[in-house]
């Protein structure tokens, strides 16, 4: 029961966190479509948002291979690794 509290506030602290990063990334996504005007810097359209963001996941795929989740055998593996605390 005395780690409810804490669980409790992790999750909120992480609701927030999650919050935040979307109103953030909203923000910058608005700001990609219209660009800088005072820049002469035109913005992105809206359907080429997509393709980008593609892109960009490719690019840290190729870097960070584990953020392709690849099925239940990397998490078997992990599980089961030396000095898991779930190993059997």
């Amino acid at each position: 029961l005395p780690l409810y509290l804490p669980l409790g506030l992790l999750c909120g602290a992480t609701a927030v966190a999650y919050r935040v990063s979307t109103a953030v990334l909203g923000r910058g996504f608005n700001a990609l479509e219209r660009g800088i005007p005072g820049a002469g810097v035109r913005g992105v359209p809206r359907q080429w948002h997509a393709p980008l963001g593609g892109l960009s996941f490719g690019l840290l795929a190729a870097l960070f291979p584990e953020v392709t989740y690849q099925g239940f055998d990397n998490v078997n593996s992990i599980l089961g690794a030396e000095g898991s605390i779930f190993q059997s």
